[in-house]
């Protein structure tokens, strides 16, 4: 592989050397490795790169993690998971240098002594493990099922009872049927998010080079009956930095204006190596999370876009930013926790639910292509939501 990071005196060693050698940012994020160590973990570049070195650790040793990145030197005896999920038991030797003016680690990964009939026991614990997980999966599916089937039957009789027996029901009895409609609804929704959370963990992404504007256009368009009906302003925007101005350069493109400029919006969006139809769904998660949480909002608007990043070109950051009721600071650290519902007087007055696993979904989707999402957000000002993919 190419090496484009690095000082010349590592040059060499990362070339020559018969071990695998990582260096990492303090925050975990790998920013180069050498062949040995792709060979190692067996993941394409794509999938290594900015990826954090810690969620390659066996779940055991992640917080082991945090040690290297506090002392100067340290070993480390832990397991890392491989592409076929193999544990592979390694000594990690981290040692912290200076690389253009900032600290990082150079890790370099060398066998331990554990034996081969150890390593054969733990792999056997994985398939069992694995073999467990199977099964509960197979038992969601069923009660899953076992709770479907007599819920639409409930609901199909609510409707019948709503439509035939219209006018021998007074205004509370169609009151009663539609609540009980949306409770059911409710029900579906919740197990049915709960199944597919469960899945992600495990589910073999399918990566290939496409159009962002397109996932961008294809996300908008699923959410575009909803938008319209909120009254709600799509705009398409690009921040792209400017080298000889030396600034940001914004382009900006309504919904309504995108066909007269797709061939503008189709040069600038980049493309974008991923899993398309997930990452779709990463898109339609925050743009639904926007149009959910808009609120009272007279003039309600999201943008969503892609901004290139001055510091990092080996990151793509794309964004979902809306006006809606934004959220407090203090519910940050939660917000991406499964099940986790952000409560206060204005959610509670408007009736707004949700399962709580859309946004942790997303998040498990983001990850699973080697990045990470945040989010920046004000009450009463609107939230942004930061999408960030290795190139």
């Amino acid at each position: 592989m190419g090496i484009r990071l690095m000082v010349d005196e590592y040059k060499k060693l990362f070339i020559n050397s018969n071990k695998p050698i990582f260096l990492v940012k303090i925050d975990g994020s790998i920013i180069e490795f050498n062949k040995e160590a792709q060979l190692l973990l067996r993941y394409s570049t794509q999938q290594i790169l900015n990826q954090k070195f810690y969620n390659f650790f066996s779940e055991q040793y992640v917080h082991q993690f945090e040690r290297m990145a506090k002392n100067k030197i340290t070993t480390q005896h832990l397991y890392l998971i491989s592409k076929d999920n193999n544990l592979i038991p390694v000594e990690l030797n981290s040692k912290k240098i200076k690389f253009n003016g900032k600290e990082i680690l150079q890790i370099y990964v060398d066998g331990t002594n554990l034996g081969n009939k150890m390593l054969k026991e733990i792999n056997k614990a994985m398939t069992d493990m694995n073999k467990q997980q199977y099964e509960l999966e197979e038992t969601m599916a069923s009660i899953y099922h076992d709770f479907k089937t007599p819920l639409i039957s409930i609901n199909n009789f609510c409707r019948l009872l709503s439509v035939e027996y219209h006018d021998n029901l007074d205004k509370n009895g169609q009151d009663y049927i539609k609540r009980i409609e949306k409770n059911i609804a409710r029900i579906l929704n919740l197990t049915n998010d709960i199944i597919e959370f469960s899945k992600l963990g495990k589910f073999q992404y399918l990566f290939k080079k496409v159009s962002s504007f397109e996932i961008i256009d294809s996300s908008i368009i699923s959410c575009l009956e909803e938008l319209k009906e909120k009254k709600i302003e799509i705009i398409y925007r690009i921040e792209y930095y400017d080298s000889i101005l030396k600034k940001y350069t914004k382009i900006k493109v309504s919904f309504e204006d995108r066909i007269k400029n797709e061939k503008l919006l189709i040069k600038n969006f980049p493309m974008i190596y991923c899993d398309k139809d997930r990452i779709i769904r990463v898109f339609i998660q925050l743009i639904n999370n926007g149009i959910r949480y808009m609120g009272n909002q007279p003039q309600p608007k999201i943008e969503i876009g892609f901004q290139q990043q001055k510091s990092d070109r080996n990151l793509m950051t794309f964004f979902v930013k809306d006006n809606g009721m934004g959220i407090a600071k203090p519910h940050f650290k939660f917000f991406f926790t499964p099940f986790y519902r952000v409560k206060n007087i204005q959610i509670q007055k408007q009736g707004i639910k949700g399962t709580g696993l859309g946004l942790a979904t997303a998040k498990r989707i983001v990850e699973g292509h080697g990045g990470y999402i945040d989010v920046i957000s004000k009450e009463g000002k609107g939230s942004n939501f930061f999408i960030n993919i290795p190139l």
